[in-house]
């Protein structure tokens, strides 16, 4: 694993999603390993997880953007701040497969 994260040492990385619950802690794991991560999304969805975003404390050490992945204005402020070498975008709703549409769809249910 260790030889995984350090391609990350030094890479500029944009991460959508960053508030929500996987993209906080994809957020520390590329922190930890050297990334210099700018992170783009809306408020965290829940007093739980502005909770956890202070405790784990990655706001501190990213570069936090505030945006909708669905407005491509933003998006394109949040790619020209960041210029990323690598982008994540994890997809939310994981807990919740059943109401997600195919993959062929709505792609604001997608990002």
């Amino acid at each position: 694993m260790k030889n995984v994260l350090s391609f990350y040492r030094g890479k500029r990385v944009l991460l959508t999603g960053h508030t929500g619950f996987k993209g906080m802690w994809l957020a520390l794991l590329l922190l930890r390993a050297g990334a210099e991560v700018t992170g783009f999304a809306l408020d965290a969805p829940t007093e739980g997880g502005r909770e956890a975003l202070r405790r784990l404390g990655v706001l501190k050490e990213l570069r936090d953007l505030r945006g909708d992945v669905r407005d491509a204005d933003a998006l394109g402020r949040a790619f020209a701040a960041a210029r990323p070498e690598v982008v994540f975008s994890p997809r939310g709703a994981a807990d919740c497969a059943d109401e997600l549409p195919p993959a062929r769809g709505d792609v604001s249910r997608q990002m």
